[in-house]
């Protein structure tokens, strides 16, 4: 690790050098002043503290969509599976119904006569 004011190699549990932090010493922080530590720059990738929060990149929110676009195809799919089955299962059980004769035909609302009586004139 290196010191994040000087960039001087340090231990991996510090965040400053020595020679820093004898020099803060001499301009010491009141403790109900909130400090923003300095991001040292490695090249040209700026590294944050092992405390500091890490910020989503643009590929990591790029990643977040594309699963989260997946995730709704395979739900739209499985809905579009489960309304077609819903109208299969109420045709066949509708069909079931009429032929066990439990509702007249579509279109018949009338009852045919058994049998035909015919009179003769006198």
């Amino acid at each position: 690790m290196n010191c994040l004011k000087c960039g001087e190699k340090i231990e991996h549990n510090q965040v400053f050098c020595p020679h820093c932090l004898a020099e803060m010493e001499h301009y010491p922080v009141k403790p109900d002043i909130v400090v923003q530590l300095p991001i040292q720059q490695r090249g040209k990738q700026p590294v944050a503290p092992q405390n500091a929060v890490r910020r989503q990149t643009m590929a990591d929110m790029e990643a977040k969509c594309r699963k989260l676009k997946k995730a709704n195809r395979v739900l739209a799919t499985l809905m579009a599976i489960f309304i077609l089955a819903t109208l299969v299962l109420s045709a066949m059980t509708f069909n079931l119904i009429e032929q066990w004769g439990l509702v007249k035909k579509r279109g018949q609302n009338y009852t045919a006569i058994s049998e035909t009586v015919f009179y003769e004139p006198t």
